[in-house]
């Protein structure tokens, strides 16, 4: 007798007060990014040199491209897991996790290995050169460490959202958007890092966000509902993102 669904929490019912639980966090979570972009362009405005503020316009768009080409994990993510949270399937719910991060990762580390390809063609893209090129490849050679990071936070946001936990979803956001903005300041300006020292702040925060994530959600996971390696590599399940990672990637490196 399969007892996986008999040891859960009661799972959701769809309604009107559970979809604003979800959106109003999350929506306030998100309100907070542009407050990213103002921060960063006025610690780099302090610098007085106009080709380090082109320099990070241009990384940080070129970095926010790239990462937009794998929102399909945190979307992915979101619809298996409210799938098996649905069923009241914790033993799914913790095997779509583990298979999210493990595609985020994988595409994380893929992306450092073709960081340098990857900042040589959106060089030649945006046509920078001399010093607001020099600019760029700072910011972009730094931010890109925390690709990983970024991807991974992608899968526990979309987790946490699978399961309607807006309130989770916010406290991340704000831990990621926080730090970013408060070491982007101290680094950059304080300590006079520049440029540098916004991709340094910047890539704290994803790591601090996906530290913090991680932590969360593994503290509910229960070692009953454990999947095996074979389950969460599954060639029946795995597919679920494969096929949207392999589309991604293969269009970066084209």
């Amino acid at each position: 007798m399969d007892t996986r669904s008999n040891n859960h929490t009661l799972a959701f019912d769809v309604t009107h007060r559970l979809v604003l639980s979800i959106a109003i966090p999350m929506t306030l979570g998100f309100m907070t990014t542009p407050l990213l972009g103002l921060t960063n362009t006025a610690v780099v405005g302090h610098m007085g040199d106009p080709d380090a503020l082109a320099g990070l316009a241009i990384g940080a768009m070129l970095f926010d491209l790239i990462m937009g080409s794998f929102n399909f994990l945190r979307a992915s993510t979101t619809g298996l897991t409210a799938q098996a949270y649905g069923r009241r399937d914790q033993h799914e719910q913790q095997a779509v996790f583990w298979r999210a991060l493990i595609s985020a990762l994988g595409c994380g580390l893929a992306l450092l290995f073709l960081s340098p390809l990857l900042i040589a063609a959106g060089l030649r893209l945006m046509g920078a050169e001399g010093s607001i090129a020099e600019a760029t490849s700072t910011y972009f050679s730094i931010r890109i460490l925390a690709a990983p990071a970024a991807l991974a936070n992608y899968a526990i946001l979309g987790f946490v959202l699978g399961r309607g936990q807006g309130n989770v979803g916010l406290l991340l956001q704000a831990i990621i958007n926080g730090i970013n903005i408060l070491l982007s300041i101290y680094l950059g300006l304080s300590l006079g890092w520049g440029v540098a020292g916004v991709a340094w702040g910047t890539m704290a925060g994803e790591t601090a966000g996906a530290l913090a994530g991680l932590f969360i959600v593994l503290r509910g996971f229960g070692k009953a509902e454990r999947p095996a390696r074979a389950e969460i590599f599954s060639r029946h399940r795995l597919p679920s993102f494969l096929p949207s990672t392999a589309t991604s990637l293969s269009a970066l490196s084209c």
